[in-house]
């Protein structure tokens, strides 16, 4: 596989290959308008839209993507048993806090 080389903007070169993603942009007063719209469009196409005041990139409305499961991920290294038996340390805690 051939790393790509990041072109301006989000164009990447891949040697015989380029490829050019757009995303979309919009003004901050179109996008109060049609706020409930475009975030209805940016769930159901994945697309990001990238939102503008006076021409200058403000926000990014983005697709929430679900986080990867932990489950498995745990490795314990003790027992239940190692885990709840009583330490062999003293304890120089002050009383009643």
């Amino acid at each position: 596989m051939v790393a790509a080389r990041e072109l301006h903007g989000n164009a990447h070169d891949y040697g015989n290959l380029t490829i050019v993603m757009s995303i979309r942009t919009i003004s901050a007063s179109q996008f109060k308008a049609q706020c409930l719209a475009m975030l209805d469009q940016v769930a159901a196409t994945g697309e990001e839209i990238v939102v503008t005041k006076r021409g200058h990139a403000v926000a990014r409305v983005s697709p929430v993507t679900e986080p990867e499961s932990l489950r498995g991920s745990v490795t314990f290294n003790v027992s239940d048993e190692e885990l709840l038996e009583p330490l062999d340390v003293e304890w120089n805690a002050p009383a009643g806090t």
